[in-house]
């Protein structure tokens, strides 16, 4: 697993989800294929629960939802 994805896996564990997004952006601009459409989604649940822990609900719905739709198609235990 990429250093930068078990870091920011770990940084959304501990509920650091502005600070997961920020670790997994770096990542998301080097990567291609559908490697980049599975951290695009990890980043938009990053975003999602930061919205939803600011009260901003049709921003934490939006982001929600596109981050399923990404995630969807991928196993649970892509990149471990």
């Amino acid at each position: 697993m990429d250093e930068r994805l078990a870091r920011g896996v770990a940084l959304f564990n501990e509920e650091r989800f502005f600070d997961a997004h920020d670790a997994w952006e770096d990542l998301w601009n080097e990567t291609s294929g559908p490697d980049r459409v599975f951290v695009q989604g990890l980043i938009q649940a990053a975003v999602g629960l930061y919205h939803r822990g600011n009260g901003n609900c049709r921003g934490a719905r939006s982001q929600l939802s596109r981050s399923l739709e990404k995630l969807a198609g991928f196993t649970p235990g892509r990149h471990g």
